[in-house]
């Protein structure tokens, strides 16, 4: 707040024991991660500096940095997660403050931001379990045009977190 004072802040919250369980089986990709994974991503990083930069700023800032390479143990994550979630209310003045949840859907999200409810568009559940990482028609597109590679590793990510 004190580099942008006049910033919004818009809070996500869930619940922590499903917060866990979904990162652990989506986006962490800690010791459990098989080898042939580990092995396709090495070579990405290989070919492609910008990937490679991209995964160790990730590993580095939240795996290790915020998480303290423990974000597999349960506990200690929840309880990081719930440090983390106190300490931007403490930090952000409640009138700067939204403190959300994806279920509340447009209305609380339109108002704090001072933007009109679309009507013509239902909010967006596109981070729940049975749809996070199903690609839509639009990445099914895009993901045509990628070397076979990239789309190899989609396919294995998404194979992955729905066994």
């Amino acid at each position: 707040m004190e580099v942008y004072p006049d910033a919004k802040v818009i809070l996500m919250v869930r619940d922590p024991e499903k917060w866990h369980e979904s990162v652990v089986n989506s986006i962490y990709q800690g010791p459990q991660f098989n080898w042939l994974a580990r092995t396709l991503f090495s070579v990405v990083g290989f070919i492609s500096p910008n990937w490679r930069n991209m995964r160790k700023m990730q590993k580095a800032l939240v795996w290790e940095g915020t998480f303290h390479g423990r974000t597999s143990e349960k506990e200690y994550a929840i309880k990081v997660f719930e440090e983390h979630n106190a300490e931007v209310q403490r930090r952000v003045p409640p009138e700067k403050l939204l403190v959300f949840q994806a279920k509340d859907g447009w209305e609380p999200l339109c108002a704090f931001l001072g933007v009109p409810v679309p009507t013509d568009k239902p909010y967006p559940h596109l981070n729940d379990r049975a749809s996070f990482g199903k690609p839509d028609a639009e990445q099914m597109r895009r993901m045509g045009k990628r070397p076979f590679l990239f789309r190899l590793m989609a396919w294995l990510r998404f194979r992955r977190r729905h066994q």
